[in-house]
């Protein structure tokens, strides 16, 4: 552990605190075949099935799952990359190590390989 609380364990990265930023994926992980998410040409296509990915794979890096509320979905914020990796930001609401709800900004970020979408990181952007 270095003294920013970072502990490293092979691919996955385990914040001593709130929550985990952690590899989503694989064969254990939350991967969509594209069947499951549309696939059909423009910016929306591509942000909603991100979004879809992200709120599958969101709950299971938290310190609570079943605690997690999703707040304001229609104002997350999905950037589109270039690479096939999209980032969204969303705000919830989930239970902290001291079974405190409270509410927080995460940044998700999938990859689009065109036959399916992976989750690749989930972090905490604010506390």
């Amino acid at each position: 552990m270095n003294a920013k609380g970072w502990v490293w364990v092979g691919v996955a990265v385990i914040v001593t605190g709130f929550w985990a930023a952690s590899r989503l994926g694989g064969p254990s992980g939350d991967v969509l075949p594209v069947a499951a998410v549309p696939r059909q040409p423009g910016e929306g296509d591509i942000a909603q099935g991100a979004k879809a990915l992200c709120r599958r794979a969101v709950p299971s890096a938290m310190n609570d799952p079943a605690s997690v509320e999703f707040l304001d979905e229609g104002q997350w914020v999905v950037t589109i990359g270039d690479d096939h990796r999209h980032l969204v930001r969303m705000r919830l609401r989930a239970k902290n190590v001291f079974n405190a709800k409270i509410v927080v900004e995460v940044d998700c970020l999938v990859e689009d390989r065109g036959t399916e979408w992976e989750a690749l990181t989930v972090t905490q952007v604010s506390p």
